[in-house]
C-alpha cells in the first residue's frame, strides 16, 4: 500500500493538496491498523509509516515548488525570446529604413550635384576669363566638399553594417603621405602655417594595403589639423611600427580638453568650442577614420591637452611587398574619341553636362529622357555607346537595358550579325550593391554621379567600342 501511495504521490506531486489527500487516504488507515494490533511490531510499523508519509509529502512539496519555478522560468524565457524577436524585427526595419533614407538622400543630392560639378568644370577649363575660371573653381571645390560629406555618410553606414570592403594592393606609403601633404600645402601656406614632412628611412618602399583608405584617413587628420590650427606648424611623420606602419599628425592648435577626448571619435562630435563651429565639418571624419584604421588591423588614438596642440597616431597592418609591381606608364590627357553616344537622363541639366563632356571628348550625342525614348532612338539610329541613368520615368534604366539585351539576342537567334551596344550606367545610385545591380541588368560599366570628365573618358576607353581618334 505504501508503494502504491508513493507512485501516486510522484504522479500528482504538482498539486500538493491532492498528493497529501492521496497519501493520507492510504497511510492513515495503514498506521491505524498497525496500532490496533497493539504490539511492538505494530507500533514500529505505524511510526515508520508516519515518517515515510512525512518524507513523501516533503518531497512532494519540494518537487511542486521546483516544477512551478521551472514553469515560471520557461514562461519568462519565452517572453524574453518574444521580446528579442520583436526587438530584432524593429532593428531590421530601422536598418532598412535607414538604408532607404541614405539611398534616397544620396540620390537626390548627387543628381543636382552632378550638374554643379560638370558645369563648373566646363566653365573652369573652357573660359578665357580668369575671374570666371576662379569663381568656377570656387564652386567646384564647394561641390567637391559636399560630395565628400555625402561619401562620409555612406561610408559610416557601410562601416556600421560591416559592409565596407578593403581592396589591398601594393602601394608606396611614403608617396601616399607626400600626396596628401601636397594637397594641403597651398592652404597651409595661405594661412601662414609651416607644414613639415618627416619619413623614416626604414619605412619600406612598398607595402600591401588599401591606399585609397589610407589616404582618406590621412586627409581627414590633416584637414582637422588645418581646421583648428590658427598659427604655428603641422608635422606629418611616418615611421615603422610593430604592427606595420605608424602615421602621426601633430599640430599646434588649441588642444582638446580631457572631458572631450572621451567622445572625440563619436559621430557628429568635432571636439571644438562654440567659436569653432563656424569652421566647416560635420564631425564624421574622425569616426570614419578610427573605424577604417581598425578595419586595417590598426587603430587611431589622440593625445592632447589644452594649449599644447594635438597628436593623432594612425597605425595599420601593412605587410611588406618584396616584388615591385610593373611601373605605371606616364599620365596622359584624356583621349579624344570618334562615335555617337546616346545619353539617357530625365534631368535636363545632367543630360546637357554629359553632352558637353562628350563633345569635348570628340563624340557626337543624342538625348533621351526615358527608357522608351532610348529604345525608339536606338531602333532608328546606330549608337556606339549608351550612357544610361537608372531612375527614369515610364521605363527605368534597368528594364531598358534588359530589353536592349533581349532585342540583341532575338536578332542573333534570327541569324543576324549583331555587335552588342555597350551600356554604361551613369547614375546617382551610389549605395552598396548598386553597381552589382547595374551589371546584373546587362550594363557593361558603372559611373556614379557626379562624374568627372576623366572618369567618363576612362569608362569609354574600357568598353573598347568607341574608337580613339
Amino acid at each position: 500500500l505504501l508503494g502504491v501511495a508513493s507512485v501516486g504521490v510522484y504522479t500528482v506531486h504538482g498539486v500538493f493538496r491532492v498528493a497529501a489527500l492521496w497519501m493520507g487516504s492510504i497511510a492513515v488507515p495503514v498506521a491505524a491498523w498497525c496500532l490496533w494490533r497493539a504490539n511492538l511490531d505494530g507500533v514500529i510499523l505505524a511510526c515508520g509509516t508516519a515518517l515515510f508519509s512525512a518524507a513523501m509529502l516533503h518531497e512532494a512539496r519540494r518537487s511542486g515548488r521546483l516544477q512551478t519555478e521551472m514553469l515560471r522560468l520557461r514562461l519568462h524565457n519565452a517572453a524574453i525570446a518574444d521580446d528579442h524577436a520583436r526587438a530584432l524585427s524593429l532593428a531590421e526595419q530601422s536598418s532598412r529604413a535607414k538604408t532607404r533614407f541614405l539611398a534616397t538622400v544620396s540620390h537626390e543630392m548627387r543628381t543636382p550635384l552632378n550638374g554643379i560639378v560638370g558645369i563648373s568644370e566646363l566653365l573652369r577649363d573652357g573660359s578665357a576669363d580668369e575671374q570666371v575660371r576662379r569663381q568656377a573653381d570656387f564652386v567646384l571645390r564647394s561641390a567637391e566638399q559636399l560630395h565628400r560629406v555625402i561619401g562620409d555618410l555612406l561610408d559610416l553606414s557601410h562601416l556600421e553594417f560591416g559592409r565596407l570592403g578593403l581592396e589591398p594592393a601594393p602601394f608606396d606609403p611614403a608617396q601616399a603621405l607626400r600626396e596628401i601633404a601636397a594637397l594641403a600645402a597651398p592652404e597651409a601656406a595661405r594661412r601662414g602655417l609651416v607644414l613639415d614632412l618627416a619619413i623614416d628611412p626604414a619605412v619600406p618602399r612598398l607595402v600591401s594595403g588599401d591606399a585609397a583608405r589610407v589616404k582618406q584617413v590621412l586627409h581627414n587628420l590633416l584637414s582637422n589639423a588645418l581646421r583648428f590650427t590658427v598659427a604655428g606648424r603641422i608635422e606629418l611623420n611616418l615611421v615603422p611600427s610593430p604592427q606595420g606602419l605608424r602615421y602621426t599628425v601633430v599640430d599646434t592648435g588649441p588642444g582638446i580638453a580631457p572631458e572631450r577626448l572621451a567622445s572625440l571619435f563619436d559621430p557628429f562630435d568635432d571636439a571644438g568650442t562654440d567659436a569653432d563651429r563656424r569652421r566647416q565639418g560635420v564631425g564624421l571624419g574622425l569616426t570614419i577614420s578610427r573605424r577604417l584604421a581598425r578595419a586595417m588591423n590598426g587603430d587611431l588614438v589622440c593625445e592632447s591637452a589644452p594649449g599644447r596642440g594635438s597628436r593623432f597616431s594612425f597605425t595599420l597592418q601593412a605587410p611588406v611587398v618584396t616584388e615591385p609591381p610593373a611601373p605605371p606608364g606616364d599620365e596622359t590627357p584624356p583621349p579624344r574619341f570618334r562615335g555617337r553616344v546616346l545619353v539617357v537622363d530625365d534631368n535636363e541639366v545632367n543630360a546637357l553636362v554629359a553632352q558637353a563632356m562628350l563633345l569635348r571628348l570628340g563624340l557626337a550625342s543624342d538625348i533621351a529622357t526615358d527608357g522608351e525614348q532610348a529604345l525608339a532612338q536606338m531602333a532608328r539610329r546606330h549608337h556606339d555607346v549608351v550612357l544610361m541613368d537608372c531612375e527614369l520615368p515610364e521605363l527605368d534604366g534597368f528594364e531598358a537595358t534588359r530589353r536592349i539585351r533581349a532585342w540583341e539576342r532575338a536578332r542573333l537567334e534570327a541569324g543576324e550579325t549583331v555587335v552588342p551596344v555597350p551600356v554604361i550606367a551613369l547614375t546617382a545610385n551610389a549605395m552598396l550593391g548598386d553597381r552589382e545591380a547595374c551589371l546584373a541588368a546587362g550594363m557593361n560599366d558603372y559611373l556614379s554621379k557626379p562624374a568627372e570628365m576623366t572618369a567618363l573618358a576612362g569608362a569609354l576607353a574600357r568598353v573598347q567600342v568607341v574608337r580613339p581618334s
